[in-house]
């Protein structure tokens, strides 16, 4: 048409054609054609104008987000991920690169009017848009293991300017920075609150756990050549550990106890110690993994390296001890300030209470050889009321010297050895220690306060195996202790044991077999058989100054143990016959068998125990009435005999005085025996034989009461049995002569 339609823009309006725009933006957003030639910032405008006063904009919003039609620093770009950058927040830009930011020197500052435009087809403009697509983008790039030190310097850099701009961060942002991994740390990469900035408080415990410590050197150009350390704040804000107390689950799940021990120093554990507090004080349990860390030697006693639980802590209840008895926390190494960690050494299973230390001291006592260590110990385990397990074990100590000896178990000790018989059979305890350590013997390991029949008899059995043979003194203590607990069952457990006895040769002790040795309760048999015998034949008897043990108590002992009476094994035999010859001379009648001596016969047979009726005394008493008496001048012997174990016989022979044949009727005396002329010594002897001739003819039924009546005739045979001096002497004795009895006596006179 030329130029000349111009004229016509009424005629033109008329026939409905726009001939000026008057704010028609529905029009330009109706027959929108995007020619990227002829895009200029004016267009750029007009186009956000139609977002703005277009009464249907979607449709444009969503054509427009699809096109390349902003300028950018990175050229032309569609609206989604373009920045709108603002002062408030363009730091973020320095953490990433190649962040399409519009080319504001392009647009003007006019198009920051249009920002509302700009947000509907989604082009980044305000903070928190921006800070949530940083922080994609650096997650992005940690993914890809392109997050350098650079950005981790920004990202400090700008998380200081953000908060001292804002305050509060965007959440996408601070959780990006707090929780993602792109510190750089000893361990590999770590987020903020997974990492230690390192101080002078971490430097010890370091050498005993590997620990997340930001890496100074890795950042040490950045940070005005000061490194990460000048965003400490930053870091702490981020959630990074500069403290000893807030790092305790570093230490605690980084525990790595160095295989030589001594290379952990007294700080370290010190600082382990005050690490694990802060971990009780959030109320958990140590993890499994930790406690199995630790179970290890790395812990300084006074005995050396031990694992925690077996060793203690020194304490008010360990005063009797000194610290080198057993495996003690060496406060001199650690300080006194390891004794306010208590209750931490006690999580570790450090033992810090007196009694629970008490096993571990009773074990420790097995590996000492010091005797007055072990003494300490024994006394710090009797205070504590310790009990053992198995009392039966080898728990004693019997020093051999100062520092040598040997472990022996309860039941070959004994707490005292008042007549020192058992020095080579038994540990006698109160040779090295007090009383109150004697009475934890008893009562906790139970050693016996003094021997018992079982010592003695293998004290007695071990004398009869060996050739040393004990003293009279010795022996005496024996039979004393046997006389004190005399019962039925010891002396069964005696007669079991013992095969030998003492006899006494030349003023020592010799043990001879039991069978071969008798017990002496018949005297004149005693000297006979001790005269002929080529070795002792009799049990021994301590002297007075030795014991005040009877000879009666004694021979109860001997008897009970298998040793006979020399009466009950001796046999007798008169078997000689004497010839009625013209050596024999008749005696008178009544002058050997007397009136008196058939009162005292009758009178001792009338005694209501021994149960002879009238008519039996008077026949027994006949028999002597009967009797004829001879006097000869041959001698009258009787022979002894008695056999031992070797299957010999000792034989001795006696000369007796009188001999009474009861089935002949007849008494043998040898003559000037029934002399009055005798002097008292054969008085005597021929009174003791006749009584015993007598006595032993009358009650052969009755042998146990040979002795009394006797005893009886003997006293008569001395008074000459006058009947006056007998009477007497029945009454004296309490002996009386019944009214029958009296009858048959006038009968024979």
């Amino acid at each position: 048409y030329g130029e000349d339609i111009l004229e016509y823009k009424p005629e033109l309006e008329l026939l409905g054609v726009h001939v000026a725009f008057k704010q028609n933006y529905q029009l330009l957003v109706d027959n929108f054609s995007l020619i990227r030639d002829q895009i200029t910032p004016d267009v750029t405008i007009l186009m956000l104008k139609c977002l703005r006063y277009a009464e249907i904009p979607q449709h444009f919003a969503k054509k427009l987000k699809e096109l390349k039609w902003l300028k950018t620093c990175l050229g032309f770009r569609a609206p989604p991920g373009t920045f709108l950058v603002n002062d408030d927040w363009k730091c973020l830009l320095n953490i990433v690169d190649d962040v399409p930011l519009l080319d504001l020197k392009f647009y003007g500052d006019e198009i920051r009017v249009y920002a509302g435009e700009l947000r509907k087809v989604s082009v980044i403009v305000g903070f928190i848009e921006a800070s949530k697509a940083i922080a994609c983008r650096v997650t992005k790039l940690l993914c890809s293991s392109l997050f350098t030190e650079e950005r981790g310097v920004a990202m400090l850099e700008c998380y200081r300017e953000l908060s001292t701009k804002h305050g509060k961060l965007p959440v996408d942002l601070a959780n990006c920075m707090k929780y993602e991994r792109w510190l750089h740390t000893s361990l590999g990469f770590r987020a903020p609150q997974e990492a230690i900035i390192f101080g002078s408080e971490w430097e010890h415990v370091s050498k005993i756990s590997n620990l997340p410590f930001i890496d100074d050197y890795y950042y040490s150009e950045y940070g005005q050549g000061k490194g990460i350390s000048i965003y400490r704040d930053e870091l702490m804000a981020l959630g990074a550990k500069a403290e000893l107390k807030h790092g305790a689950p570093f230490v605690i799940s980084g525990l790595k106890i160095p295989h030589d021990a001594s290379a952990i120093t007294p700080e370290a554990v010190i600082s382990l110690l005050k690490c694990i507090r802060s971990w009780k004080m959030l109320g958990s349990a140590l993890p499994d993994n930790f406690m199995s860390s630790i179970n290890l030697r790395w812990v300084k006693t006074t005995a050396g390296y031990r694992h925690p639980k077996n060793c203690l802590l020194f304490g008010p209840a360990c005063s009797s001890l000194h610290r080198d008895d057993g495996p003690f926390v060496d406060e001199v190494f650690y300080g006194q300030e390891i004794l306010s960690y208590e209750s931490e050494l006690h999580t570790l299973g450090v033992i810090v209470d007196a009694r629970a230390g008490c096993a571990l001291m009773a074990q420790c006592l097995k590996s000492c050889s010091n005797g007055d260590a072990i003494s300490r110990i024994y006394s710090y385990l009797e205070a504590l009321r310790w009990k053992p397990r198995n009392a039966n074990d080898n728990w004693i100590w019997v020093p051999q010297g100062s520092d040598n000896g040997q472990w022996v178990s309860p039941d070959r000790c004994v707490l005292y050895d008042r007549n020192s018989l058992f020095g080579s059979q038994l540990h006698v305890l109160v040779t090295w220690y007090d009383y109150k350590l004697l009475r934890f013997f008893k009562t906790v390991f139970g050693v016996k306060g003094h021997p018992t029949i079982g010592d003695y008899c293998r004290l007695w059995i071990m004398w009869q195996n060996s050739k040393s043979t004990p003293t009279p003194k010795d022996c005496a203590a024996f039979f004393e202790f046997v006389d004190k607990n005399w019962n039925t069952e010891i002396g069964k457990y005696l007669a079991g044991s013992i095969t030998k006895v003492p006899v006494c040769s030349e003023d020592r002790i010799l043990l001879l077999p039991k069978q071969d040795v008798f017990i002496p309760d018949d005297l004149l048999l005693e000297d006979l058989f001790r005269m002929q015998a080529e070795q002792p034949l009799f049990v021994w008897y301590p002297p007075a100054s030795l014991s005040l043990l009877s000879p009666a108590k004694l021979n109860e002992i001997y008897s009970t143990v298998g040793v006979q009476k020399i009466s009950k094994v001796v046999t007798r035999d008169e078997s000689e016959d004497l010839k009625l010859d013209h050596s024999l001379t008749m005696v008178q009648k009544g002058t050997v068998i007397k009136p008196g001596l058939l009162r005292i016969i009758l009178a001792f047979l009338a005694d209501p125990a021994l149960d002879f009726p009238a008519e039996k005394r008077h026949e027994m008493v006949s028999c002597l009435t009967n009797v004829v008496v001879y006097e000869t001048a041959m001698p009258l012997t009787v022979s002894y005999q008695v056999g031992l174990s070797s299957g010999r016989s000792l034989n001795v022979k006696s000369a007796r005085i009188f001999r009474w044949e009861r089935e002949e009727s007849r008494i043998f005396m040898t003559r000037n025996f029934g002399s009055a002329s005798l002097e008292n010594a054969e008085r005597v002897q021929c009174a003791a034989y006749f009584a015993e001739e007598i006595s032993k003819g009358l009650l052969f039924e009755r042998t146990d009461q040979v002795p009394a009546l006797a005893e009886l005739i003997m006293a008569g045979f001395l008074l000459d049995f006058d009947v006056p001096a007998v009477r007497f002497l029945l009454k004296f004795k309490n002996v009386r002569l019944l009214e029958d009895d009296e009858q048959f006596c006038s009968y024979l006179a």
